[in-house]
């Protein structure tokens, strides 16, 4: 299915069963989609914005305690998880965007994946992933790096591990497990 964005602000409210994949295009810069149903199911969720700002758009998740299993993909704009539990127990897949979850994300059985260099990680809160990789935008299936297990805050990711300043933001702390 598909959900098109194209004006300043939309919403969704109510129940939303996937069966399969999902695509939420945002055709408006600067525009906020406010996902506020429950969300079960499971499948895929592709986040697109074909702007030129990666993350100019944003996708709220403010539906309450989702039990859904789909995979997040992030090809533009900013997923923001509002709601706990609001991400569902999937896969996250930043290609070219930002994740801002607003609560402690627990998924330790899952992966975070970054591919190329344009996303942004917002740690407002604590987020517990299996893995961190860092795939290639040319074959991704080609790790370039995974992070061992530990914690790290933003000024570790930037001083040790090498992310940009702009590339990591907020007070949190990513686990991985």
């Amino acid at each position: 299915g598909q959900i098109i964005v194209n004006s300043m602000s939309a919403a969704l409210g109510g129940e939303l069963h996937l069966e399969g994949a999902l695509t939420i295009e945002h055709l408006t810069e600067q525009a906020t989609f406010d996902l506020g149903s429950t969300i079960t199911g499971n499948g895929s969720v592709t986040i697109l914005l074909d702007l030129e700002g990666f993350d100019e758009a944003e996708t709220r998740l403010s539906g309450t305690g989702s039990d859904y299993e789909a995979d997040w993909e992030i090809e533009g704009g900013t997923l923001k998880a509002v709601a706990a539990g609001s991400l569902g127990t999937g896969n996250v897949t930043i290609r070219r965007g930002a994740l801002a979850p607003s609560y402690n994300v627990n998924l330790p059985t899952k992966d975070l994946n970054i591919v190329g260099g344009d996303f942004i990680l917002c740690l407002e809160g604590d987020l517990v992933f299996r893995s961190l990789r860092g795939l290639s935008p040319d074959d991704e299936t080609m790790e370039l790096f995974t992070l061992p297990g530990g914690a790290y805050d933003a000024n570790v990711l930037v001083n040790d591990v090498g992310f940009g300043g702009e590339q990591v933001k907020g007070d949190g702390t990513l686990f991985i497990i």
